[in-house]
């Protein structure tokens, strides 16, 4: 006989979305890993803080993946507008 036990899917929240200088994210697991693409998938950034300095990239449309417990990923799409700060 085989148990599962369903365990709540991972959330994350990211703020201030469109950024300019610094991305919050907020998951309630301490092990997370984060990975910024361009549109084009290349990765521009990698980051094992939930604070991500974000000054450096262009502006556009990025999209962040989240790998959570090594195991789940969450993508949420971030836009960098630094016109508007």
């Amino acid at each position: 006989m085989k148990i599962e036990i369903n365990e709540p899917m991972p959330q994350i929240s990211i703020f201030p979305n469109p950024c300019a200088k610094t991305l919050n994210i907020q998951c309630d697991s301490k092990n997370i890993s984060i990975i910024i693409a361009d549109i084009t998938g290349k990765t521009v950034i990698e980051s094992q803080t939930k604070d991500i300095d974000v000054s450096v990239l262009n502006n556009g449309i990025y999209f962040l993946s989240a790998v959570i417990n090594n195991s789940t990923i969450i993508t949420k799409k971030v836009i960098i507008n630094k016109s508007q700060f």
